[in-house]
């Protein structure tokens, strides 16, 4: 399946901004699964871009703004083609041996990074052990498949009543969220069952009636023993496949976080985006 995907983001200052560096990780990851071509990347006030990989392998693209401005929009267009259909299986290796494999000192040694807590994702265990745990007769792939529709279900769907500095701790008592609420409580509960997770930033197809897909989206991915890293999206209740189109991945939020940057500026800002994707094959 292939896309036009585009991407828009509209940044406005109160005050003039005398000085700035942007950078924007919003482009396609490039893989295997995943073919990306024809990238234009423009901005309203045409300096040029550098671009750099970060400690994830990820390309970003940075804008350094020397001159005064109250006004910065981007526009992105890429062709992306989606080289899976369907949705990947777990159950490549038996309920025990996955089972030993997650709690063997070799593997947590070699998926440390993405086993431990973080700002976005901690939770005290008097909490975590509230929710479902792995047990060694159960197979991780339909543990992880209930889990993704059990934290579908805990929470309500809820633009604004949270923002991108909200913590797992937070929702908890909330309830109540958008796709990075869901990803980061379904991180906490599949870590603290020592089961490799991280957050994932990208775009699905339009066209799917899918929750969230105005803007980028956010889903997890898990690393099954014998299988590999496999997509679930508890916003949804669905697993990853061809309809998703993957830009970064890492911890949580932090690492993946579409806008960031610095300005030389004083008084309110306000920024905003959106996606438009369409399949064209």
């Amino acid at each position: 399946m292939e896309y036009i995907l585009n991407y828009h983001s509209e940044n406005n200052y109160q005050r003039f901004v005398n000085e700035a560096i942007i950078e924007f990780l919003i482009l396609p990851e490039y893989s295997e699964e995943q073919l990306v071509s024809e990238s234009v990347i423009k901005n309203s006030l045409n300096v040029p871009a550098f671009y750099y990989t970060n400690i994830f392998g990820f390309k970003v693209c940075r804008f350094r703004i020397p001159q005064s401005f109250k006004e910065f929009k981007l526009d992105m267009e890429v062709k992306v083609q989606k080289n899976i259909h369907g949705i990947k299986s777990g159950y490549v290796l038996d309920e025990i041996t996955c089972y030993n494999t997650l709690h063997s000192i070799d593997f947590e040694i070699d998926n440390h990074l993405f086993l431990q807590n973080s700002y976005f994702t901690f939770l005290p265990d008097s909490i975590l052990e509230t929710f479902p745990k792995l047990t060694p007769n159960e197979h991780v792939f339909k543990y992880l498949v209930d889990l993704n529709k059990y934290v579908h279900q805990y929470f309500t769907y809820t633009p604004n009543i949270t923002d991108v500095y909200t913590q797992a701790i937070d929702v908890v008592h909330l309830k109540k969220g958008v796709c990075q609420d869901y990803s980061h409580l379904f991180i906490s509960i599949a870590r603290y069952n020592k089961i490799p997770t991280r957050y994932v930033s990208g775009y699905i197809n339009q066209g799917m009636g899918y929750i969230g897909a105005a803007k980028m989206h956010a889903w997890v991915e898990c690393l099954i023993p014998g299988a590999g890293w496999i997509g679930f999206d508890p916003t949804n209740c669905l697993q990853s496949d061809e309809h998703y189109i993957k830009a970064s991945h890492g911890c949580d939020y932090a690492d993946c976080t579409p806008l960031k940057g610095l300005v030389r500026t004083s008084g309110k800002q306000a920024t905003d985006h959106y996606v438009v994707v369409k399949a064209i094959g």
